[in-house]
């Protein structure tokens, strides 16, 4: 299982060649932006399309790197020697989303998503480290700090917002957005018989 809320640091081995992925695609602003057509989605900034469909492979690699990270992250010692493989089963749509200096937070911003988990993996390399995340677990707020290749992975349903943005262009608030609807693991040691959980 993974907790509510995970925090990795130092997420990808290579966050520079996501980067570089990143600023090739094309961002929309809301108005744009396909999902605008349904009522429930609202957000500030500019944000691609799933990026799913530009390079699947390459998505689903650095997905699975990310899961393998907040699964990690949470597994007694002797699963993280490397005897221990995951095998993961997801559906996510993916995005890139970048918020500039005109993007200044407003409490309106504080919203839940529609699916179990949701993450954001930050991706600006200068980033100033209070324009992260606040998650609102109940009875508790939780503040994520903006600092390059970390990832926050928390339950959709929590109340969360993002602190504004900063900068202009290739230089503002770069994140990777992740929406997962389903999330399943399994887990498997040599030639055992593999065990399923349900993240």
């Amino acid at each position: 299982m993974i907790k509510d809320i995970v925090v990795v640091d130092n997420a990808l081995e290579n966050p520079y060649e996501l980067v570089d992925f990143a600023r090739k695609q094309n961002f929309y602003d809301l108005e744009e932006h396909y999902d605008s057509i349904c009522d429930k989605v609202y957000w500030n900034g500019y944000r691609t399309k799933v990026i799913r469909d530009q390079d699947i492979d390459y998505i689903n690699k650095i997905n699975e790197e990310l899961l393998t990270k907040c699964i990690l992250q949470d597994q007694p010692p002797y699963r993280t020697h490397g005897n221990y493989n995951f095998r993961f089963n997801w559906k996510c749509n993916s995005y890139f989303h970048i918020m500039e200096e005109k993007n200044v937070f407003n409490e309106s911003w504080i919203h839940n998503d529609i699916c179990n988990f949701a993450s954001v993996l930050y991706l600006s390399p200068e980033a100033d480290p209070k324009f992260g995340t606040k998650i609102f677990k109940p009875g508790k707020e939780i503040t994520v700090e903006n600092v390059f290749n970390r990832l926050v992975m928390y339950r959709g349903d929590y109340m969360h917002t993002s602190l504004g943005g900063f900068g202009e262009g290739v230089n503002s608030r770069l994140t990777f957005i992740n929406f997962y609807g389903h999330l399943k693991f399994n887990i498997f040691m040599n030639f055992e018989q593999e065990k399923q959980e349900e993240i």
